[in-house]
This record gives C-alpha cells, structure tokens and sequence, in this order.
C-alpha cells in the first residue's frame, strides 16, 4: 500500500516535471501587447512574451521530414514584432553562386541554397497552406533569406494568389479533386531588392550570382528583419507597421483573427520545404 502510494506521487511528480519542460505545439498564436518597443537586433529581449511551438511537416508526400519552429508576436505603438527560432545544424548562407568550369569555360550556377523562412497571412478568401485543395485566397508573404534580403535587413514584402480560375504568369498545381489549382507570386510594388550579375571571362573561381541594391524604397521594403545564426539555430526578428497604407499588404487590426502559415526551407528550393497546418493570429 505504501508502495503503491509513493509510486503515485512519484508518477505525479514526474508528470508535472514533463509539463513544465514541454512546450504544446499549437495551431493558435496569441498576439500580445508590449509596454515598450523591442530594439529590432534579433536578439530576444522581450522575454514576457511566451513562445508558441509550430509543427513542421515536409510538402512532398511520404516524406518524413519534420521540425518545430518557435515563435512569438506583440505588438506595440503601431507596429507588430515578430520573433521566430528554429534548429539547422547549418547556415546556408549561399545562393546559386556562379562557379567557374573550366572545361566548358564560363560560369555555372552551383547547387548552394540558402536557408529561407516564408510567413504568410491572409487577406482575401479563405486562406490554407494545403495550396492543392484551396478554391481561392490572396495573402500577404513575408520572405525572409538568409543571403538575398538579410543582407539589407529586410524581409521580402511579396503576396501570393492561390485559384482554380487560370491566372497569368503562374504555375500549376494538380488539384486535390483533379482539377488544376494556380498559384501566381509577386514582390509588392517599390524596388528590386537585389540584381543578377552575369560574368564573361573568368574572374575567380566562385562568384555572387546576387547582388544587393543598396537603396530599397516602396512597399517591397515594409518588412524589417535582422536575423543570426548561433548554436544551431537561427533566430530571426521581424518588425511592420500594423496598417503600412499600401494596398499590397495585409491590415491588422484590434480584436480580430487572421489566418497564416509558415514554411522554413534548409538549402532547398521551392519543391522542397516544409509547412505548418493553416495557423490563425489572434490580435
């Protein structure tokens, strides 16, 4: 009998350990209000604000791939904070450098990637990240790049139209009922975040097939973020205006809920990711 008791209390105690070191994986991220306006450095110094961990799964079926990403928002005298972590044992800081081969004497572009995070919200229609079984939805995506847009702080403002009706200068999808699904994506309206460079003769072994504009102006630029990579992780930061007054970007506002997803890429192209679950924000 005593046995028996000490075993409970023991699985008890155990139990309410494991609690307290786990964090739920959630389909729901509370938004909340912060006194004071975090310095935008990717550095967490607004710890009051729990995380929310967000599964992962890879879009390609029967693949296994999977990660948890940790994230966390506020918002404060007009602007929303964003900060995101997630595990990669490596930062993939190159993409598609051009490497010189010498038998055929000009520039390739090589296999490198860099590692990309894509936050998306919506803003018309009924928003899903299972892109294949959507009707139709606009929404706002904000593509953070570990080469071509953290180098100039930002995050690229674009937006993506998901639609069984064709669209011009899009792509296919083969619809979950057989029909096909389009998907078109673009930057938001301002400059070029970045030019591609094309070399003639050799000029060394590996050169940048991007390169930063130094000056980004528009609604393309709407979207700060400062972002590292330390101890396996990377942690990224982002900042916006709640209401940027361009007709490209979504509008939050006070008391509402805005549907979301969010796809981390590990030195992958478009084919090959991973997605959460459609997420919703609640302000």
């Amino acid at each position: 009998m005593i046995d028996s008791m000490w075993f409970r209390a023991v699985l008890v105690i155990f139990i309410l350990l494991a609690c307290s070191f786990t964090v739920d994986a959630s389909s729901t991220i509370k938004v909340y209000n912060l006194d004071t306006s975090p310095v935008l450095d990717a550095i967490d110094d607004w710890k009051v604000v729990p995380y929310t961990a967000v599964n992962l799964k890879s879009i390609i079926p029967g693949v296994k791939k999977a990660k948890t990403l940790y994230i966390k928002a506020a918002v404060h005298d007009g602007e929303i904070y964003l900060f995101v972590k997630w595990h990669d044992k490596q930062a993939g800081r190159d993409h598609k450098p051009y490497v010189w081969n010498e038998q055929k004497k000009r520039y390739e572009a090589g296999p490198q990637r860099e590692d990309r995070l894509a936050i998306q919200f919506e803003m018309e229609g009924e928003y899903t990240t299972d892109w294949p079984a959507a009707k139709y939805f606009k929404a706002d995506m904000w593509h953070w790049k570990s080469y071509r847009s953290a180098a100039l702080n930002l995050a690229h403002d674009k937006y993506t139209i998901v639609s069984r009706k064709k669209l011009t200068r899009s792509i296919k999808l083969q619809g979950k009922q057989g029909q096909l699904v389009y998907v078109r994506r673009h930057s938001d309206e301002g400059d070029m975040l970045y030019k591609t460079m094309r070399y003639g003769k050799y000029s060394g072994e590996k050169l940048p097939k991007y390169i930063a504009n130094k000056k980004i102006e528009g609604s393309v630029a709407d979207v700060k973020a400062r972002s590292y990579w330390a101890d396996d992780k990377w942690h990224v930061e982002i900042r916006r205006r709640l209401d940027t007054g361009h007709d490209d970007d979504v509008k939050f506002v006070a008391n509402s809920t805005v549907r979301a997803g969010i796809s981390v890429f590990d030195n992958s192209d478009d084919d090959d990711h991973l997605i959460s679950e459609t997420l919703e924000f609640e302000f």
